[in-house]
């Protein structure tokens, strides 16, 4: 038989889950300083608050460690 969830476990869950996509965010925000410079840092900190899915994420990631320019990781964060 199932075990019936309180609000508190739900809300500590759902609280641990947004920890998660924040801390998520912020290491891609780190790691686009670090190679693309601040601007390109403070445009995809907009970019990542529209992402609908964090899973999308992962796409972001591989961008940073594909793309060449800002330009074009930019572009390819909009494409996610």
């Amino acid at each position: 038989m199932g075990r019936v969830m309180t609000a508190f476990e739900c809300g500590l869950e759902e609280m641990v889950s947004r920890g998660r996509v924040e801390g998520r965010a912020l290491m891609l925000r780190q790691m686009a300083a670090r190679k693309y410079g601040s601007e390109t840092e403070d445009e995809l900190s907009s970019l990542l608050a529209r992402l609908p899915d964090p899973e999308r994420f992962d796409q972001v990631a591989s961008a940073i460690l594909e793309c060449d320019s800002s330009e074009e990781f930019i572009a390819r964060v909009r494409e996610a």
